[in-house]
């Protein structure tokens, strides 16, 4: 058995997609949110993008990135949210 260095975890949980067809409530969230930004009532997002390809990406634009107290704030909420979802 190979020996594990200091602090290093014991197993790795991988990430695999269920699915590469986007599904409808996605894209209507996304057309959603940019008819709003369209229409100037939604100012900044920070945002993960989950691929098909087994990764992510995650950025913060607009004012979600001018006002990253703020930012962080808000994805402390959603934080929140998404562990009451895995916590049940």
């Amino acid at each position: 058995m190979a020996a594990q260095s200091k602090g290093a975890p014991a197993s790795v949980l991988k990430l695999i997609p269920v699915t590469s067809v986007p599904e409808k409530n996605y894209i209507s969230a996304l057309r959603a949110l940019l008819r709003r930004a369209e229409r100037g009532e939604s100012v900044g997002l920070a945002y993960v993008e989950i691929t098909n390809l087994d990764g992510y990406f995650a950025n913060a634009v607009g004012m979600a990135d001018g006002s990253p107290t703020f930012c962080l704030g808000a994805v402390e909420v959603l934080k929140a949210k998404l562990l009451k979802k895995v916590m049940g």
